[in-house]
């Protein structure tokens, strides 16, 4: 199966804080999100996903158990929900299908990076994907929760050139292949993360 990926951290003038020699860093903890109507699609992607990065440098968990509904998402309640676990960041994902009136390239261009700054913006921005539809792109973006807004550290897509067999093998496919672009991506999120902690010391 064709694959595609486009996933490229932003240029962050931050200043790190190294670790002291000997020492492993601890996992930063994530919420993964799925931006999609189907709760039954929302949860298979985010488990799947968190599943994918388990024993990782990331630690991901999937969020459908604190918001139900995926329109809550983008609430200041959520967010602080977050933070009372002690959650670092987010891993938002978008799903998309690519339909009869649509293309691939039309799809992959609906989410602007503009769209992705905005975590609040990128949340409302709900996927519906039908019961017999399988998602083809996904849109990814990479946010620090800290005390105040999040803040974009990466974004991207990944997607699928060819139609895949089953809306499951779809999600799958998509699933491993945002853990290999978020697995590369770790030590300048880390680096990222750390930068931020160290600048409000």
């Amino acid at each position: 199966m064709g694959i595609r990926s486009v996933f490229g951290v932003l240029s962050l003038a931050l200043a790190c804080a190294a670790l002291p020699a000997g020492r492993a860093a601890a996992a930063e903890s994530f919420a993964v999100v799925a931006l999609v109507d189907d709760a039954k699609l929302r949860a298979e992607i985010e488990d799947g996903v968190a599943a994918e990065l388990d024993g990782k440098e990331l630690e991901v968990q999937a969020s459908h158990g604190l918001a139900e509904d995926v329109s809550e998402v983008a609430s200041k309640d959520f967010l602080a929900a977050l933070r009372k676990r002690k959650i670092e960041g987010i891993l938002a994902l978008r799903p998309a299908p690519v339909g009869e009136e649509t293309s691939l390239t039309s799809v992959r261009a609906a989410i602007t990076p503009e769209m992705l700054r905005d975590f609040r913006d990128f949340a409302k921005r709900v996927s519906r994907i039908g019961a017999s539809d399988a998602p083809i792109v996904m849109h990814i973006g990479v946010y620090s929760l800290g005390n105040r807004e999040p803040e974009l550290l990466t974004a991207g897509a990944t997607w699928l050139e060819k139609e895949p067999a089953s809306r499951e093998e779809a999600v799958k496919r998509l699933d491993e292949l945002v853990a290999l672009n978020v697995e590369r991506a770790t030590p300048q999120i880390r680096e990222a993360l750390s930068g931020r902690a160290g600048g409000k010391r």
